[in-house]
């Protein structure tokens, strides 16, 4: 794997408990019985770890795996400058994924700062993405402002925009403002639901990691087909059934001209 030899790597799992009042009171449960640590023990339990790695291990990668959305990003942004870090949910699929939206530009040769990202979908995958294709903007020279508008999110409880209610701190560099969503034609009554984003926005790229099946609806991949010549979209969540939309679907309502 990427050449690094299986005797080079050490697989650490670590424990922090369980909520599980089954797990608990099984005398046979062979991990830490005790309910899940939280909070400053939770941090206290990582920072002893990669204190641990620094002094055993200066020169070692340190892979972070299966983090959960919020303690992925937060990990990798407290520790990234310590030690060489790398996340496979955020940084391994953002790199995969705009590789492949660099290469379907290749059709059009327009750059990715000249385009408009759409995200259905917004953990550590999503934010990842959105994260590695603003840094590649800004090597195109576009500014951080234009970077920022170059990309809007849908979560779970529809458009990521300021002065909604819960939206979480990682979230909030793409939360879109009430005035810049008005010069765009939103209407502050709307349910900003995926068809009417697309509809405003105009999206060239579309990327599904919401983990629901069939999210790409027939509609609003036929407004963005309306508005672009190349649409670029890709259902990313997996398995096929948890898909945003089946691959012929999304060729036959955009008459065969997206890129999927």
């Amino acid at each position: 794997g990427a050449g690094i030899h299986p005797s080079r790597t050490l697989p650490v799992s670590l424990d922090c408990g369980t909520d599980n009042e089954e797990l608990l009171h099984d005398p046979l449960y062979l991990g830490y019985p005790k309910p899940r640590l939280r909070g400053d023990a939770y941090d206290t339990l990582i920072e002893a770890f990669v204190e641990a790695v620094i002094e055993v291990y200066p020169h070692a990668l340190l892979q972070w795996e299966d983090f959960k959305q919020h303690n992925a990003l937060r990990l990798l942004d407290r520790y990234r400058r310590r030690l060489p870090c790398f996340n496979d949910d955020i940084q391994g699929t953002a790199a995969v994924v705009c590789a492949g939206i660099l290469a379907a530009l290749r059709q059009s040769g327009e750059p990715l700062s000249a385009q408009r990202l759409l995200f259905v979908g917004a953990g550590a995958a999503g934010i990842g993405i959105a994260r590695l294709a603003q840094a590649i903007m800004r090597g195109e020279g576009a500014t951080e402002e234009e970077a920022r508008k170059a990309v809007m999110m849908l979560d779970s409880k529809g458009l990521v925009f300021e002065g909604r209610d819960d939206v979480q701190e990682d979230k909030r560099p793409f939360a879109w403002g009430s005035g810049e969503l008005s010069r765009l034609g939103f209407d502050p009554r709307s349910s900003y639901d995926l068809e009417t984003v697309v509809r405003h926005f105009a999206p060239t790229v579309l990327v599904g990691t919401s983990g629901k099946a069939g999210v790409f609806t027939e509609t609003a991949v036929r407004e963005m087909a309306a508005r672009t010549s190349r649409p670029i979209v890709l259902p990313l969540s997996n398995p096929t059934a948890n898909s945003e939309a089946l691959p012929a679907d999304v060729l036959a309502w955009s008459d065969g001209r997206a890129l999927v």
